[in-house]
């Protein structure tokens, strides 16, 4: 997410191909200055350390995700030990005129954080066009997912 005024960035969920997001960070010639994760399975974080790494940056994910992280043997989780900052519910982050609010989501994971900008939310795996977030995975639940779409989401209007 760029805000155009300072040609400053978010990455959001960064995936795990590194190479290609710096080819097109590079393209854009942005500033990256914070990395937010909506939660920690291994197809949103997997990019995360290089990127780190490389952009010198904060990375920002909910505390309730770390037990997952540094405990779960089926490796959904990806593996992200002391690289990253905690983000509470309702906590903003800036970046140039872009203000991104947490919205703490749980269900799909345990820690599941959506960010809302301006009128847009960037909701992970919490939230799809006609569909919702998997709970089979490990600190996965139904009735909380359902819970957070309904009081934390859709009261966000369109």
């Amino acid at each position: 997410v760029i805000d155009e005024k300072s040609n400053k960035a978010v990455i959001i969920d960064p995936g795990a191909e590194a190479s290609y997001l710096n080819s097109q960070i590079e393209a854009l010639g942005v500033e990256i200055e914070v990395i937010l994760l909506t939660h920690c399975h291994f197809d949103h974080n997997g990019a995360v350390a290089e990127l780190k790494d490389k952009y010198k940056v904060n990375v920002y994910l909910n505390k309730a995700e770390e037990e997952y992280m540094e405990n779960d043997p089926s490796g959904v989780f990806g593996k992200l030990p002391h690289i990253y900052e905690y983000i509470n519910e309702g906590e903003v982050i800036k970046v140039g005129e872009l203000r991104f609010k947490a919205i703490f989501t749980p269900g799909h994971t345990k820690g599941g954080t959506c960010y809302l900008v301006e009128d847009n939310v960037f909701t992970g795996d919490t939230l799809f066009q006609g569909s919702i977030g998997r709970t089979a995975f490990i600190g996965g639940n139904f009735d909380e997912l359902i819970e957070s779409i309904e009081s934390k989401l859709m009261v966000l209007g369109n």
